[in-house]
């Protein structure tokens, strides 16, 4: 009766396409149960987006049309998981939103059907683990650390080679792996340094041995695989950091923009350097004195043109945020009853916090917030906090806001990060915060945390 079903939504796709033998791209279905089922499910991959639409009883269907059959990341509601999508075909699938049982009742029939209900169960596997406890997993020493993902790499290999997978499947699978083993690896000195409170640490000279000869150039796994992804973008940053330390340590003060530069230059030109650029965009910065320089850097090395267009239309709205424009706009609600706009703060200097409950890089500010609010309380500047959390997490906002005894004005966005405020100021990471003058303009579009003291000599310049 269900395949019935999965084969009567295909058919009603189709109908009253004439002289159609075949319908260009692959067509997903399904069935979304659950005490949580969204509007839409999400498929991202690289360049590729797509939301389908769920029906009133959680059914959908849809045509993707793909230009390269892969891994795309699917996300339902609060769960997510990878899929296997191929460029035609069709593939139906049954879901329950409960995070309990939702990679244990994910089932899969269609077109690789045998690789995705197995890709269904690796992820059932993987969340007995620990890898979204980094805290229980690098805190342990090195030869338990390297027992335990030693284990865990031969458990998924094995499920790979029982699951009766297509041969070059089950190759990419067993590499993908490999990488994630050596992700745990790279990650280990400064994640154990930092769970383990340990300031130094010595390995074994053999700790490492079997990821030195990984090349972290090799664009046509970085397209294949998602775990080297993950990896290469890690190294990325590690290289950064190393860059960064020697500078500190020879007493050199950086934003991280030098050491971007000095590290992507390294690059060849080719879809990792084009995804590398498109997650440093940070450096596209309105306070940043290399604008020009870095934008023109950015639109010679990107390779493809949606990339370049993404870089073109974060130039555009970067440019607007200099120091005396006009500030956008926001009228959100408040924490204390009725909406507070920057219109209704006009005469005063306003410190902007951008933040969300659930970052912890935005908690850590709140105590020096809280010391700034003190400090100038009877000058001509107020302090607003924008969340930007979620509508379901409205709720532990407002408790958040009682429990800490947060001060300032408290406001919540409306669409979260796809609120007009924060899209308008080009925010994509949190904390961030802005600082405008009484007449609505921009002071710093990128303005010192509370916490730094270029915060505090900024705020004594102006009041």
């Amino acid at each position: 009766m269900k395949q019935l079903f999965r084969i009567t939504l295909v058919l009603l796709c189709c109908w009253g396409c004439e002289n159609e033998q075949k319908t260009e791209g692959m067509i997903l279905s399904g069935s979304i149960s659950g005490n949580d089922v969204p509007g839409v499910i999400k498929i991202r991959a690289n360049d590729y987006e797509k939301d389908v639409a769920l029906g009133a009883h959680g059914n959908f269907i849809d045509t993707l049309k793909i230009e390269r059959s892969g891994y795309y990341s699917l996300v339902i509601g609060k769960n997510n998981t990878i899929v296997y999508l191929k460029k035609d075909g069709d593939l139906y699938l049954k879901a329950d939103t409960d995070r309990d049982k939702f990679h244990k009742n994910l089932v899969y029939t269609g077109t690789f059907e045998t690789a995705n209900n197995y890709l269904a169960r690796k992820r059932e596997l993987q969340d007995k683990w620990n890898y979204s406890q980094p805290d229980k997993l690098f805190v342990l020493e090195e030869k338990a650390f390297k027992k335990v993902i030693d284990v865990q790499k031969e458990t998924l290999d094995s499920l790979a080679e029982a699951s009766a997978l297509p041969e070059d499947f089950a190759a990419l699978e067993k590499k993908g792996n490999y990488y994630e083993y050596a992700f745990h690896i790279l990650r280990y000195p400064s994640f154990h340094h930092y769970f383990a409170k340990k300031d130094t640490l010595d390995l074994d000279e053999d700790f490492d041995t079997g990821i030195r000869d990984i090349d972290f150039r090799n664009e046509k796994d970085f397209i294949n695989i998602p775990a080297y992804k993950k990896l290469v973008f890690y190294k990325f940053g590690e290289e950064m950091n190393e860059k960064y330390s020697k500078n500190k340590a020879q007493g050199m003060e950086s934003n991280g923009h030098p050491e971007f530069m000095e590290t992507i230059r390294t690059y060849p030109r080719g879809d990792i350097k084009d995804a590398l650029l498109l997650r440093n965009t940070y450096y596209l910065s309105p306070v940043s004195d290399n604008l020009e320089e870095t934008y023109r850097y950015f639109m010679a090395e990107l390779q493809g043109e949606k990339a370049r267009e993404k870089v073109r239309e974060k130039y555009e709205k970067v440019r607007k945020l200099a120091k005396g424009e006009p500030s956008p706009g926001f009228n959100y609600e408040n924490f204390k009853g009725g909406t507070t706009s920057l219109e209704d703060l006009r005469g005063k200097y306003v410190y902007i916090d951008i933040w969300a409950t659930w970052c912890g890089p935005c908690k850590a500010e709140i105590p020096y917030l809280k010391a700034a609010e003190k400090e100038y309380h009877d000058k001509n500047i107020v302090f607003v906090s924008i969340s930007i959390d979620k509508e379901e997490d409205r709720e532990k906002w407002k408790s958040m806001i009682e429990e800490e005894q947060l001060g300032g004005i408290q406001l919540i966005t409306d669409k979260d990060w796809k609120s007009r405020f924060i899209m308008d100021y080009g925010i994509e990471g949190i904390p961030r915060f802005v600082l405008i003058d009484p007449r609505g303009n921009i002071v710093s579009a990128d303005a010192p945390r509370p916490s730094s003291p270029e915060m505090k000599a900024l705020l004594d310049t102006i009041l």
